[in-house]
């Protein structure tokens, strides 16, 4: 694979095809889906990172909505396995909120420390945060450093983080 990893990481196990689908089906054991498709979208999450390059990093992949008829469903925990599964962590943002000058903030400060993924947990209302909806579809994210306005701080970044929301 010609993979590089961390010290001291466990060495790739191969699997069989079978193998890897139970394992797959078997890390969303005792999530209530309301129907297969609502399955076949969560596999769909866990593999997206493994296949960014397949669909170029220059696409955007989907964004992850996750939802529920009530609290406390495991929305931000399944939220949680890709990123636990292809990084070795997970890290959950404050939903977004009613200042969309906040989220472009936020938006840079992630892209500047190269973070993958961004996961809004818990968002109540209507959604309508020009900075989040800019950032789901374009490739490369304009901003400004913080506090700053010199010429070496208009930033062009390169957007490859994936996003999640609860609901």
């Amino acid at each position: 694979f010609e993979t590089y990893l961390r010290p001291g990481a466990q060495p790739i196990k191969p699997m069989t095809v079978d193998e890897a689908r139970k394992w797959l089906h078997r890390v969303h054991e005792g999530f209530c889906l309301a129907d297969e498709q609502s399955g076949v979208h969560a596999l769909a999450r866990v593999i997206t990172p493994y296949v960014r390059g397949i669909m170029g990093f220059e696409h955007r992949p989907p964004v992850w909505h996750y939802h529920a008829n009530r609290p406390r469903a495991g929305k931000d925990y399944m939220a949680g396995i890709a990123p636990l599964i292809f990084e070795g962590r997970y890290t959950e943002d404050a939903p977004l909120g009613i200042k969309s000058e906040e989220t472009c903030k936020r938006l840079v400060s992630a892209l500047r420390s190269g973070r993958r993924t961004m996961h809004f947990a818990n968002c109540q209302g209507h959604l309508d945060d020009e900075y989040f909806i800019g950032a789901v579809t374009a490739s490369v994210i304009g901003g400004r450093s913080l506090g700053r306005n010199g010429a070496d701080d208009d930033l062009q970044l390169s957007n490859e983080i994936e996003f999640s929301l609860s609901a």
